[in-house]
């Protein structure tokens, strides 16, 4: 199954995988800004599309998502920013609130250095889809395979079911007398 949508640039989920999306609830923490380069916005959200056309409402010129790994949730994200907001306060990088004066490589190895100085685990992009789309064929899968048996008591072979008179009724209304 390919990915028919994208967010802004990167392969996205279709309405499915997005509900069993929400209730994983990963986080992303992201480098974006100008397609050139600087400044750079890094931050985590749990709504990457709304949180990327908000800054790219902010940006002046071409946006591009420079970055973005996942983790499993806003608190272990916000832990990963702490680290990466040290790495580049110590630098003296920070223009104001989430917005950095570092190229795009920069960020990402900051954002990776951060995750590894937290002992937080991080996978990638790609990496967040395949265990959207694993689940959901999970679920698919389990769907299909039912252990519940039908119950046929009042169908074995001999009971007769009462008419009542919808045999006629029904041949009637197709002008069949």
């Amino acid at each position: 199954m390919t990915a028919t949508r994208t967010c802004h640039g990167l392969p996205w989920l279709s309405k499915w995988e997005r509900k069993i999306f929400d209730k994983q609830g990963y986080a992303a923490i992201y480098a974006g800004g100008p397609a050139a380069g600087r400044p750079i916005y890094i931050g985590f959200t749990q709504k990457l599309p709304d949180r990327m056309t908000a800054i790219k409402s902010e940006c002046a010129g071409d946006f591009a998502l420079h970055s973005v790994v996942w983790t499993e949730g806003s608190p272990v994200a916000r832990r990963i920013m702490i680290e990466a907001e040290a790495i580049l306060d110590k630098a003296g990088r920070r223009l104001r609130s989430n917005l950095f004066d570092v190229t795009s490589d920069l960020a990402r190895q900051v954002i990776l250095s951060a995750a590894d100085k937290a002992g937080v685990p991080i996978f990638s992009h790609g990496q967040m889809l395949a265990r959207i789309r694993a689940i959901r064929q999970h679920h698919i899968d389990a769907a299909g395979i039912s252990d519940e048996k039908v119950d046929w008591k009042g169908f074995e072979a001999g009971v007769k079911v009462k008419d009542e008179g919808r045999t006629t009724l029904d041949l009637s209304i197709f002008g069949v007398s």
